[in-house]
């Protein structure tokens, strides 16, 4: 099966913790740097029998054990690849966020964070597709911010990170995303 394909929202027999941790621990692979395991991704990623919830629960328990999955992946894998595991990752999270999994937020909270303010450079795969994101999405995870980033500005964190074409871009499209919340 193709990565992230026809995977359902969610299913009738969830991915217990335990078994998330044990998907973590099987992608990062504790060497010199952390790294992930490449044939275990595509497995998570092609299984169809794991839903985006399962996915979630997944990155959340990597996300816990080795930090950020986007700052991984980039530093990981290059080009293309880095790009499509980057965006299947991201978009499962993004639809699930959407559906109000407060798990999926808070990991694109985190996962902003190890993509910006924590890392040399950016993971521009996953900032792009979040900033592409429907704006409701991004409220939500600006509210959650600095709550679960142990009180990081987000906009400090976006300032001094990209162009200020694209820094300019992304602060007004946080801010615009904060004033329609509610």
């Amino acid at each position: 099966a193709a990565l992230g394909a026809n995977r359902p929202a969610s299913d009738d027999t969830p991915l217990s913790d335990e078994n998330a941790e044990i998907f973590a621990n099987q992608l990062g692979q504790v060497g010199f740097l952390h790294s992930i395991d490449r044939s275990t991704l595509d497995k998570v990623l092609s299984d169809p029998n794991l839903s985006q919830e399962d996915i979630v629960k997944i990155t959340k328990a990597f996300n816990k054990k080795y930090g950020s999955i986007a700052k991984a992946l980039d530093s990981e894998f290059s080009g293309g690849l880095r790009t499509q595991y980057t965006n299947v990752i991201t978009d499962i999270l993004i639809e699930q966020a959407g559906l109000g999994n407060q798990d999926a937020i808070n990991l694109l909270a985190k996962e902003l964070r190890g993509a910006t303010a924590e890392m040399l450079g950016t993971a521009d795969d996953f900032t792009k597709r979040l900033f592409s994101a429907d704006s409701e999405i991004l409220g939500k995870v600006a509210q959650v911010y600095s709550t679960v980033n142990k009180d990081a500005n987000i906009l400090d964190d976006i300032k001094g990170d990209f162009s200020f074409s694209t820094q300019e871009d992304y602060v007004n499209k946080i801010l615009n995303a904060i004033s329609t919340i509610k």
